[in-house]
């Protein structure tokens, strides 16, 4: 029984060297060598052998159809795999520092059960061959998670998280390796190496404090597929908090008043914080009934929107003012289609020469008060000149008696003396 052991090995190494080492001239497989493949139920899975003739040997530009094969018995009994809605093929040729490569990938649509074993590729009229494995996985025997629902609160209310491991998968063909919380590519918590690791991944929470405390979280479970695949199991938590103005913030345009030359800027800065937040700026002006929306196309030269982060930190600036852009100016928050509160500014815009209308007005009360004042004066001379011609005037008189009565006559005789 020795002998035939000894023969049979003899016969295999024979049988190695004459099939798969390649001979001169004649392209073989190289890296990257198609590996294990797993392939989960209802999937599409591809695998790719890549060719290569390492002398270069030009004459071979027409090898460039890669065939697969499936071994269908224990004894080497092979099955050449058409195109047939449920295989498909995919040829290219490269080249790799100036050398040909041949690629081939089969690509297995809707992967069952059926299509799980072992495989081989081969090239067209050529001994160059490399042996790869499928193996499959139904979905049911995936670990599960279980995540809290997603969150809408308002600043400062803490909020809790919880991801839970509800199935751990098929056992001996799914091993767990981590499950951690992400607020993008940032880990916050984790718990490793699960298979002997008996603690749960613990709830996260958030005090909600700032906006970027918002967001989408993740909760990520990573898992080694019958020992060849990794496999990650995911799900998500949206936390909004609820847009608003800080408690202290001014919202009436008396406590934001903004006073500023023609030509200078103005700069508005609103208050309002939160994640998701849509902002609208109006403005209601001096000879306008109603408030009309800015937006970036609203004379894009004139006005520009701006913010610290898509959160908060949003103002408004506007360029080269004049008398039209006097008002008010609004920054509300808008929410559930609907604008909620808003923050209002007065703007008011003066002219340049402005400072010379009191100087000019202060020049005026002081021409009048001289005005008035030398009129004042004439006129008092004239009523003394007046007074003291009276007193100059000659007078004569008659008296006369007529019984109990007696009777002067004083006339102006027209004399008067200097």
């Amino acid at each position: 029984m020795a002998w035939f052991h000894s023969f049979f090995a003899i016969c295999y190494a024979i049988l190695f060297i004459f099939f798969v080492v390649p001979a001169s001239g004649i392209p073989e497989v190289t890296e990257p060598y198609p590996g294990h493949v797993v392939g989960i139920e209802g999937e599409n899975i591809s695998i790719t052998c890549v060719l290569i003739d390492l002398e270069n040997d030009t004459t071979h530009d027409n090898v460039t159809k890669i065939e697969f094969y499936k071994i269908t018995s224990r004894f080497g009994d092979k099955r050449r795999i058409v195109n047939d809605g449920k295989y498909s093929y995919d040829h290219k040729t490269d080249y790799f520092r100036g050398v040909p490569r041949w690629n081939g990938t089969l690509i297995i649509n809707n992967i069952t059960s059926h299509e799980a074993g072992q495989y081989e590729c081969h090239v067209n009229d050529t001994y160059a061959r490399y042996g790869f494995g499928i193996s499959y996985i139904e979905k049911k025997d995936l670990p599960e998670i279980k995540l809290s629902e997603d969150k809408e609160v308002d600043f400062n209310t803490p909020v809790n998280l919880s991801c839970n491991l509800v199935k751990k998968g098929k056992k001996f063909s799914v091993k767990l390796v981590e499950i951690a919380w992400f607020k993008g590519n940032d880990k916050r918590e984790e718990v490793k190496n699960l298979a002997e690791n008996e603690k749960l991944l613990p709830n996260l929470t958030l005090n909600m404090e700032k906006p970027e405390d918002a967001g989408t979280y993740k909760c990520q479970l990573t898992s080694i597929l019958r020992l060849q695949r990794e496999y990650i199991t995911t799900g998500k938590i949206q936390v909004k908090v609820i847009p608003a103005f800080p408690r202290n913030q001014m919202l009436l345009g008396d406590d934001n008043e903004i006073i500023k030359t023609e030509s200078e800027s103005a700069t508005m800065n609103c208050g309002a914080k939160g994640n998701p937040i849509q902002i609208i700026w109006q403005k209601h002006g001096r000879s306008e009934t109603t408030r009309t929306s800015l937006t970036q196309t609203t004379n894009s030269s004139k006005y520009i929107f701006d913010s610290t982060t898509n959160y908060e930190g949003f103002k408004l600036e506007i360029h080269d003012l004049d008398y039209d852009d006097r008002g008010e100016y609004y920054c509300c928050i808008k929410y559930n289609a609907s604008l909620e509160k808003c923050q209002e500014f007065t703007l008011r815009v003066k002219d340049p020469l402005g400072w010379l209308w009191p100087l000019i007005g202060i020049i005026c009360e002081a021409i009048l008060i001289i005005l008035i004042l030398l009129i004042a004066a004439k006129f008092k001379a004239k009523k003394e000149k007046t007074y003291r011609s009276d007193a100059n005037t000659e007078l004569s008189y008659t008296i006369s008696n007529e019984g109990s009565k007696g009777h002067i006559r004083l006339r102006n005789t027209g004399a008067t003396t200097n």
